[in-house]
Formats: structure tokens, C-alpha cells, sequence
């Protein structure tokens, strides 16, 4: 920024050959030419002669005549006609950026205030001595060139520099976005580009000298269209604005093309946090010098282009540049089949190039010459093109984006995507500009450049705030908007996660069933985690199927219309997704333009290439509502169980696949049919009519044509996929592929494409597509377009989890949902870890409540949470929390125990690479095991300390840096715990305390991540234990109909044995009662209980006993 200073000495009177003399900016001595300062004999005046000066101090003598000069060779220029207001133009000021370049003792530094009030007094002047013109001088004011010509000249200029600009500024976004680049702003090194441009132009101008006179000529269309259009085209002002938003701690914005954007690393996260502006100032103003001294040092070797290739070059930039831009639009507008990837990645940005330019070119004419310290128009156009491109961002992010469907393959999007790309690329990069921007801020007095610089800023990030923010802060990007484009074609060395259920969880299930979130998307989240942390550019791609007949069944049966309900459970997975913590970088969902786009291209393709037949085939149809009906909505009573409540396609009384209506014989009197069965009195769902046997037309996709390049295709890749998926995959095609039918009579779905030649638009008018992603109909589908699409290279499936002894039914309430496991008050991570564990990779596995209970209690708690609270608690107790000095090299107990970790780590990365997902985390245990036995064979205690503390200080190195390894380890599978072992350990995020910390998977270890004098943090529990008493619990709780049914039953029964257990009591008691009672009455009427005994005479005692009567002695004889 230069400063100004009224120095009353002698300016240096050199001037360089090839830099702008005197009569256009002065050189680099005073605002006067030096001739000026001499006396009309030669001698030179007096270095104290006091200089006049006008109302703002600037000196009027030496400079009015070098201004009156520039006027005039700007309105006389050689044979072209250049219009006054050309001079407003800033990027033609006649301030240069290097204004020593031989270091002179005593300079005059020159300011663009000083331009910008001499024009003022310049024009003021004018108009004071205004006279009408002499008709002489009218006739020597005659031009090779007219003045319209002129224009139309520069306006060609400024279209075609436009457009190199642009394409050289994507370019170069494209070519510094790779994995682990240090600064992620993807406008800085095409903003540095620029001011490197403008910096050279702007201090040289011998490729448009003039052969004669030997000066260089004043500022014409030819020098005012390159800075101007190609360094301001090749900056933008509002990108680098858009890019110093989100810093504030949160992830960058998606870009035009997200498979660009590098991978997370401490040096991009780090560069996130720092402040863009002043990055961006410091390197912009850093170009613009470096720029100015490249074109000092190449002043004596520059070439010029003299007038002859002026005047050719004038003749070929106008066809040059309307025909390139005429192209763009025909292009954009019209695009060669196959090719919409470049159209969406340059072509609209091509056509709104110029557009942006040729406003801002105006705007400069306009409004920058008003205020000689505020360049006004450069102002307006930075902030204007800041607020429309924000705007742009917020559609494209908005999910209210619509248009029609882009053809070809590599990135499919609608045009309304690709013109909202074209006018943030194009429009607003052209329009808006940092070049003249730094270029102003160094030509300004340092004050005014403070404000000028400040106030650009301030306004850019206030527009981007309340527009780009409004929508963030309120609403959130949409994923499936633009920013989340999916490219197609192959991308090295990135990793494209889409898991796909064998099942989709349709949004007839209203949660997702652990079973799904187990085999799918947790496993797919692992996998994802590990290439992150392993360095490898990934995108996690996921979204909810919500086309379908069960939606529409589903919606029916709430009262609403299927878009709602999408939306509704859409917003219940993501929050479920959230909890499991699941890191999507896509979440998306299958109602989208871009996917509507997709599958109708592939379609047209499929049907072009005679890989789709039409066959004609008997549905059921109700006449009330008149329309043929899926089989889902058709129900009645099966044949097989008789279960008056079955569908269409299966009856869940008895499990069996039905046909809706009965088969039709053939002429030997046998049924054809595909299932086992169908349904009796069948009735449509929707209103009760009986169905009718109607013949109706859907589409088939030939998988038999195709099974020949299938089988060629999975030869190439099969060796990386699992081997149940290989068994079935081969089972298919063992069989014979048949072809296979797309079409369903539907109305949410992706609907037909109409205009095809040879399909009827009215008989597939109420029917949509209905396609499973499958290891074959997919990359059949690929195969039958003929275009290079990237494949399936590798799958991972699994077999069933299976429940308590049962299976997971939704229907019957057995088993564990999404937000079950939330209400359990059990931590995502304690799931994440049980689920993964237990993770059906090669056959079924069982879900136990006991066994997940068991496993929290003891692989946990009592193996890893012992081992992180032992040793961070002993290490800030007995080493004030410091990772102590230590040597593994004398203790070879500790070296054997490195390399076992070490060893185990590389199976790790062997199982983790080949998706065995469970191997993996049992290794992760392994190597926390091997912790504890670390700490038990060497007895860390304070006697270990007091007798070998040589010894004790490096256990506790060594095992503060296995804790460490362990934690990395253990991100894919529990994010969390291992966020909160590192926390403990002491280590930060790149942005400081609270950001999370970048996972790195090592292929080897050393031991020496927490380096000697690393503090450690507070030890804090990782789990807690859960009561056994929990089991029965939620075994209940989740046990479903059927246990509970059982239950009752149970119940019931033991009911029952009580009861005639009681029955028999009370009837052993009522026996005793009588038996009592018996003997009560026989005592009341003085009879005991006595035995029958045989009469005999007996003695007198006894007869008189009998009589009651006094017994006579006995007579003596």
C-alpha cells in the first residue's frame, strides 16, 4: 500500500526503456516529467521551489501537463478511437506496483488517489475552457480505427480472455485438490495465478508497444482486456469469500465435484481453522509484486507485438471469441449424446464467463472514477457477485432444485444443477475479482486501503452469513441437493461405499432392524472409518429405497400421500443413523431429480441397444378405479392355509409365495403358475371390487443376451468378493439368466421415459420402474449401455442375524429396533461393539441378551477400560501426568512385546482390507489383552518404581503409547470410546480442544507416538457395568407377540397345576374335617371308638361289673 510523501527534492531523471514514461504514469520518479523540472534554458530549478498544491496537497504544476498529455494520446491514440471513460478502469491506472525498481536515494511514491484526482481536475478543466471544435482539427482527429470498432474490438477481447480465464481457473482448482494437500481453499492458487498475471501487466506493457513513436503507447483495448479479463477472469473474489465461510469450524462446503475434495488430515484441518482472508491477502499481494519484479527482470529480453499484428490479431478476436462463446451455448444447450459431464463441469460456466465479465467491465466504467479513494465499482461487483453466488449455493443446496435430466455418463444431474454450477463458476468468477482488488489495495494510501480492504471483506462474509448462513443455520444443506453428485466413471485410488441391503429396509418397517444396520450400513461405516484413517480419499454414499408398493401400502394405510410419509420415516433413519453414529457423506434418498436422470439414461441405453423387450402378461385389474393392480394390493383367502388375510404375493399365515389370481390351464389341463399358490376371492385392497383377468404390456430386461459378458465381467472381480456372495451369484447364472421384468403398475416410482421409438408412451403411462440392486441386474444394466462405468469390485455380505433363538420379525415385535437400543440407555458404541462382534460374516449368528451383557461386563470393562484407567491413573499420580524418559533398547521383554503388538497390528490391516470386519475387532481385543499382560508380567506398582525405576518409566512409555495404538485401532468400530481414550492421553484435535481427532491406522508401530514430556489428560471411566438383572429385562421388553403369548400360556398352566394342587389340598382337608367331625358325634353320644369281642360267662366281678350291681365275695368250699 503505498504512502504518499511530498518530498521538495529532485525525482531521479532515469526512465527504463519498456515502462510507462512520463506521459502515462509518470515512471518512477515524481508525478512530473523530469523535463518538467527544467527551466526552458536547461538549468535546473531550484530543489526548494515550493510546488502548487490543490485542496487535497497534491502537486498541480508538474503534474497537469503529463495528465493533459495522457488525455490527449488517449483520445488520439494511433489509429484507434478509444473512448475517455476507458481511463476509470483501475486496471489501467497509472500507478505501478513497483515504482523503485533501482532503488533511487530520493522517490516520490505516486497513489491512485493522486490518478483519480487528476482526472477529476482534468475534467473540471475541460469544462471551464470547453470551445467548439475547428473544423481542421476535425479532420486531424481522423482514426484508421472508428471508435465503434473499438469497442467491438475490446468487447471481443474481453469475451475471449474471459473464457481462457475461466478455464484456466478450473483448472487449476482441479489440479491443486488432491489427497493431502496443505491449503484446501479452492480459489487460492487461481487467485495467486491471477495477481501474477495482473502484477506482469501491469508493470510491462512492451507486447503492445507501438513500432513507432519509440515510447510506449498510452492504454488501449488491447491493454486493458488483459488484466482485465484474463487475470480478473481467472480470480474470483466471491469464491474466496464462499470458501472463508465455513471456516469456522465446520467442513468445507462441497465443491462442484466432490470426488475432488481431498481426505480429511491434520494439515487440511488445520488449514480450516486458520484465517482464509489474510491467507489469501497476504499470497494475492505477494503475486502481484512477484508479478511486477518477473516483468522489470524481462523487460530487456520482452518481444513486442507491433502494429501489424495488432491489426491481425484485432481481425481474428472477434470470430474467435463470439464463435467460442456461441459454441458454449449450442454446446450447453445442445449436447452430444453421452458427453453431460463436461457440460455440467464447464460448459454453463463458460457461457455465463463473459456475461459476468462484461458487467464488471461496465460497472468499472461507470462507477470507478467517482471517488478517487474508494474504488466504487470494484466494490459493487465484489459484493453483488458475492450475494449472487451465495444465492446459487443455497439452491443448489436447498434440495429445491428442478430441471430436466441430464444425459451420458460421469456426473448426472439436472440442468437447473448445472446452470446454478455454470453461474457460480462462470458468472460470479468473472464478475467479481481479486487481481484488481490487491491491485487497488497497493496503488491506495495506506489508510484508505485499511478501509477499502476492510469494508470488501466485512460485506462479502456479512452477504455470505445472512444468505449461505440463513439456510445452514436453519434448515441445513440438503444431501441429495446438488452438492452431492455422484461420478461414475473411475476415480483412483478412492474408495466409493454404497451399502446395499439383501433386504431393503422399505419404509413399511417404520425403524430400522438391527439386523439391517448390522449387515449394512454399520459394516459399511467400519470399512469407510478404516480407509479414512489409513489416508485413502473415500465416500460414504447411503439413502433410503422409498419407491416401492409397500410405501404406497404404507401410506394408504396412514391417510397420507407417499412423499409425505418418505419424508417423515426419512427423517427417522437419518436420526437413528446419527445415534449409531454412522458417518455418511451422502445420505440420500431415491424421489430425486439426479437419480430420476440415472436410472431413465440407462434405460434409454438398455432399450437403444436391444437389451429390453416388451411381454405381454395377464394382471389383475379393477374396474372401479380403472387400473391395473400391483400384487400387493390385491388380497383375498389363500389356497394352501385358507388364511383369509393373505396378499397378492405372499400369504405370512403360512409363508408361501402366492400368484393373485388362480393360473390359467394349459391345453393339457395343467395350471402354469410361478409361485405355490393364490388367493381365493380375491378383492383389491383399495376399494374391495373383485378383480378381472386383464392382458397388460410390462418391460423386461434380457439378462440372457447379456449373461455372456456377465460371466466375462465377474471372472475380473469375483476373487475380491465373499464367498456366499459368489455362491449365489453362480447359482444364477448356473441356472440360466432369463429375463427378468422392471415394470410395475405403480404411481411412486421413477416413471417411463416417453418419446422412445417403438414404446408406446400410453401403455406405459401409469407404470414405473422397479429394479433391485443386485450383483447381476446391476452391472448388467451397466454392461447392456456400453459405456464405461465404474463397476462392482468388491462386495461384503453376510448371512443372518438371528434372535434369542428365533429370527428378527417387525410384524410380531421380535427382536431390537433403532430406537429400542437408544431407549436402552446403553451407549451406540456398547452396540456398535456387540453387533460388530458378532457380525454373521460366513454363516448365522444369534443375538443374546445374556452374551451382550457379558460382553460389556467383561471384553469392555474389565479388558480395555481396565487397561486405559491402570495406566493413565498411575501415570498422573506417580509421573505428574508426563510420559516419562524411557528406553526400550535395555529391556528385551518390552522389544518382544512391540513386535508382537506390531505383528498383530499388520493382521489387522490384512482383515480390515479384506472386510473381515470381525477378525478385525477381535484383533483390536487381542491387542488390548496383551496391555494387561504387559502391566501384570511387570507389576507396575510403586515397589516396581522405587526398586527399578529405569525400568518403570519405560512400561509406562510403552504402555501409554499401546493405549494410544489401541485407540486408533478401535475408531472404526467404537468412534467415541476411542475419542475419549485420546482424550485422556492428552492428544488435541487440529483445531484445539473440542475438535475431534483424525484417526491414523499405522503400518507399523514404534512406540514413540507420545514423545517424553507429552502430558497426559484426566482418566475418565470408558463403561459401566450392567446388572445381570437387566437380561430378563429387556429379554421381555423385546421378546415380541410370541413370547409374550408363550408366556401367557405358561402362565396359564401353571395357573392350572396350582389350581388343582389347592383342589387337592382343600379335598384332603375336607377328609379330616369329616373324619373330625366323625369323631366328635361319637364322643358327644359317650361312644369311643371300640373293637367287637365274643361274649364269655367271666366271674362274679365281672357279671356284677356288667349289672352294676356290688360283686358277692366268692363262696369258700
Amino acid at each position: 500500500m503505498a504512502e504518499s510523501h511530498h518530498l521538495n527534492e529532485e525525482p531521479s531523471r532515469g526512465t527504463q526503456h519498456g515502462r510507462r514514461a512520463s506521459a502515462t504514469s509518470g515512471g518512477y520518479n515524481a508525478p512530473g516529467s523530469t523535463h518538467d523540472l527544467d527551466s526552458p534554458d536547461g538549468a535546473r530549478t531550484s530543489l526548494n521551489r515550493p510546488h502548487p498544491q490543490n485542496a487535497s496537497g497534491i502537486p498541480l504544476k508538474h503534474e497537469r501537463n503529463p495528465r493533459h498529455s495522457r488525455r490527449a494520446s488517449m483520445t488520439s491514440h494511433p489509429g484507434y478511437d478509444v473512448p475517455d471513460t476507458y481511463t476509470n478502469l483501475d486496471e489501467t491506472a497509472d500507478v505501478s506496483p513497483i515504482q523503485n525498481p533501482h532503488e533511487e536515494p530520493i522517490h516520490r511514491f505516486r497513489s491512485l488517489e493522486q490518478t483519480r484526482a487528476q482526472e477529476q481536475e482534468f475534467v473540471q478543466e475541460q469544462k471551464r475552457h470547453r470551445q467548439p471544435p475547428e473544423p481542421k482539427k476535425l479532420e486531424e482527429a481522423k482514426y484508421d480505427v472508428s471508435r465503434l470498432l473499438t469497442q467491438l474490438y475490446t468487447i471481443s477481447y474481453l469475451i475471449l480472455f474471459s473464457i481462457l480465464g475461466t478455464l484456466a481457473r478450473l483448472g487449476l482448482q482441479a489440479l491443486t485438490n488432491y489427497p493431502g494437500t496443505p491449503v484446501i481453499f479452492t480459489s487460492i492458487w487461481p487467485n495467486f495465478a491471477g495477481c501474477l498475471v495482473m502484477g506482469f501487466l501491469s508493470e510491462d506493457r512492451m507486447l503492445f508497444r507501438e513500432a513507432q513513436p519509440p515510447t510506449p503507447s498510452p492504454p488501449s483495448h488491447y491493454t486493458l482486456a488483459s488484466p482485465l479479463a484474463s487475470a480478473g477472469s481467472l480470480t474470483s473474489f466471491s469464491a474466496f469469500i464462499r470458501d472463508t465461510f465455513p471456516r469456522a469450524g465446520q467442513r468445507p462446503p462441497h465443491q462442484a465435484h466432490p470426488l475432488h475434495y481431498p481426505p480429511e488430515t491434520a494439515a487440511t484441518a488445520s488449514s480450516r481453522s486458520s484465517p482464509s482472508p489474510l491467507i489469501t491477502l497476504a499470497l494475492s499481494l505477494s503475486a502481484l509484486f512477484l508479478g511486477a519484479h518477473l516483468a522489470i527482470a524481462l523487460a530487456p529480453i520482452m518481444p513486442s507485438l507491433h502494429r501489424t499484428p495488432h491489426a491481425w490479431a484485432d481481425r481474428a478476436a472477434v470470430p474467435l471469441a463470439w464463435g467460442c462463446w456461441l459454441g458454449a451455448v449450442l454446446l450447453a444447450a445442445l449436447p452430444p449424446a453421452g458427453h453431460a459431464a463436461w457440460r455440467g463441469e464447464v460448459l454453463f460456466a463458460l457461457v455465463f464467463a463473459p456475461l459476468g465479465c462484461l458487467v464488471r467491465f461496465v460497472v468499472s466504467l461507470w462507477l470507478n472514477g467517482r471517488v478517487a479513494a474508494f474504488p466504487v465499482g470494484t466494490f459493487v461487483v465484489n459484493v453483488v457477485g458475492t450475494a449472487v453466488l451465495a444465492a446459487a449455493w443455497d439452491l443448489a443446496h436447498s434440495g429445491a432444485v428442478g430441471g430436466g435430466a441430464g444425459e451420458g455418463v460421469g456426473v448426472r444431474v439436472t440442468v437447473g444443477c448445472q446452470v446454478l454450477a455454470g453461474v457460480q463458476d462462470g458468472f460470479c468468477g468473472c464478475l467479481t475479482t481479486v487481481s484488481t482488488w490487491v491491485g487497488e489495495l497497493a496503488a491506495l494510501r495506506r489508510r484508505h486501503a485499511y478501509v477499502y480492504g476492510g469494508a470488501s471483506v466485512l460485506g462479502g462474509l456479512a452477504v455470505v452469513v445472512a444468505v449461505m448462513g440463513g439456510l445452514r443455520w436453519s434448515e441445513g444443506y440438503e444431501s441429495g441437493a446438488c452438492g452431492c453428485w455422484v461420478k461414475v466413471q473411475p476415480v483412483t485410488p478412492r474408495v466409493l461405499l454404497i451399502p446395499v441391503s439383501a433386504k431393503p429396509e422399505r419404509f413399511r418397517r417404520v425403524l430400522p432392524v438391527l439386523l439391517v444396520t448390522n449387515q449394512t450400513s454399520q459394516s459399511a461405516d467400519v470399512f469407510a472409518r478404516f480407509c479414512r484413517a489409513r489416508g485413502l480419499p473415500t465416500i460414504y454414499v447411503c439413502g433410503s429405497d422409498q419407491y416401492g408398493t409397500a410405501t404406497e401400502t404404507k401410506a394408504l394405510s396412514e391417510g397420507v400421500d407417499p412423499a409425505t410419509l418418505c419424508a417423515k420415516y426419512h427423517a427417522i433413519h437419518k436420526d437413528i443413523y446419527d445415534w449409531f453414529r454412522l458417518d455418511f457423506d451422502v445420505f440420500g434418498r431415491t424421489p430425486t431429480d439426479e437419480h430420476t436422470a440415472i436410472v431413465q439414461d440407462i434405460f434409454t441405453r438398455l432399450w437403444n441397444n436391444g437389451y429390453i423387450e416388451q411381454r405381454e402378461t395377464t394382471q389383475a385389474y379393477c374396474p372401479t378405479h380403472s387400473s391395473f393392480l400391483a400384487d400387493r394390493y390385491v388380497e383375498g383367502e389363500c389356497s394352501l392355509c385358507h388364511d383369509k388375510g393373505a396378499r397378492g404375493d405372499q400369504c405370512d399365515a403360512c409363508g408361501n409365495l402366492l400368484d393373485p389370481l388362480e393360473p390359467e390351464r394349459d391345453a393339457s389341463g395343467n395350471q402354469e403358475t410361478k409361485a405355490t399358490g393364490w388367493l381365493i376371492n380375491p378383492r383389491c385392497k383399495l376399494d374391495g371390487t373383485a378383480p378381472e383377468k386383464r392382458q397388460t404390456k410390462h418391460l423386461y430386461l434380457r439378462l440372457d443376451a447379456l449373461q455372456g459378458e456377465i460371466e466375462e465381467w465377474l471372472k475380473t472381480v469375483e476373487k475380491a468378493w465373499s464367498a456366499n456372495c459368489v455362491s449365489i451369484t453362480h447359482s444364477w447364472l448356473d441356472q440360466g439368466l432369463k429375463p427378468r421384468g422392471i415394470t410395475r403398475d405403480l404411481k411412486w416410482g421413477v416413471p417411463i421415459p416417453t418419446g422412445l421409438d417403438g414404446l408406446s408412451d400410453e401403455d406405459y403411462a401409469k407404470k414405473v420402474f422397479y429394479v433391485w440392486f443386485h450383483t447381476i441386474i446391476f452391472p448388467a444394466s451397466q454392461l447392456g449401455t456400453k459405456e464405461n462405468w465404474t463397476k462392482i469390485k468388491a462386495v461384503s455380505t453376510c448371512e443372518y442375524l438371528n434372535y434369542e433363538g428365533g429370527k428378527f420379525s417387525k410384524s410380531k415385535g421380535v427382536g431390537v429396533f433403532g430406537t429400542n437400543a437408544r431407549d436402552t440407555g446403553i451407549d451406540a458404541d456398547i452396540w456398535r461393539y456387540y453387533l460388530l462382534s458378532r457380525r454373521p460374516e460366513t454363516s448365522d449368528s444369534e443375538f443374546k441378551w445374556e452374551e451382550f451383557v457379558d460382553a460389556n461386563n467383561n471384553d469392555l470393562l474389565k479388558n480395555l477400560g481396565n487397561l486405559c484407567q491402570r495406566i493413565i491413573k498411575f501415570c498422573q499420580a506417580k509421573m505428574d501426568g508426563v510420559v516419562p524418559e524411557y528406553d526400550l533398547s535395555k529391556f528385551p521383554a518390552l522389544q518382544q512385546h512391540r513386535e508382537e503388538v506390531e505383528k498383530l497390528l499388520q493382521d489387522y490391516v490384512a482383515h480390515l482390507k479384506a472386510v473381515k470386519l470381525r477378525a478385525g475387532l477381535s484383533i483390536v481385543m487381542n491387542i488390548s489383552g496383551l496391555g494387561n499382560k504387559l502391566l501384570q508380567d511387570n507389576k507396575l506398582s510403586n515397589q516396581l518404581i522405587a526398586e527399578e525405576p529405569e525400568r518403570c518409566r519405560a512400561v509406562i512409555g510403552i504402555a501409554l503409547n499401546h493405549i494410544h495404538l489401541v485407540a486408533h485401532l478401535l475408531s472404526p468400530y467404537m468412534p467415541e470410546k476411542s475419542q475419549s481414550i485420546l482424550r485422556q492421553l492428552g492428544v488435541k484435535g487440529p483445531g484445539g480442544d473440542g475438535q475431534d481427532i483424525p484417526a491414523q491406522i499405522p503400518d507399523t508401530w514404534e512406540a514413540n507416538d507420545l514423545k517424553p514430556g507429552h502430558a497426559v489428560g484426566e482418566p475418565e471411566l470408558l463403561f459401566a457395568n450392567i446388572p445381570a438383572a437387566k437380561i430378563e429385562e429387556w429379554r421381555e421388553a423385546f421378546g415380541g407377540e410370541e413370547l409374550r403369548k408363550q408366556k401367557e400360556i405358561e402362565a396359564e398352566k401353571a395357573a392350572a397345576k396350582k389350581a388343582a394342587r389347592e383342589k387337592e389340598k382343600e379335598k384332603r382337608k375336607l377328609k379330616k374335617a369329616a373324619q373330625a367331625a366323625q369323631a366328635a358325634q361319637a364322643a358327644e353320644a359317650g361312644q369311643g371308638p371300640t373293637s367287637t369281642l365274643p361274649i364269655h360267662p367271666g366271674p362274679p366281678a365281672q357279671a356284677a361289673a356288667k349289672s352294676n350291681e356290688p360283686a358277692e365275695p366268692p363262696v369258700q368250699n
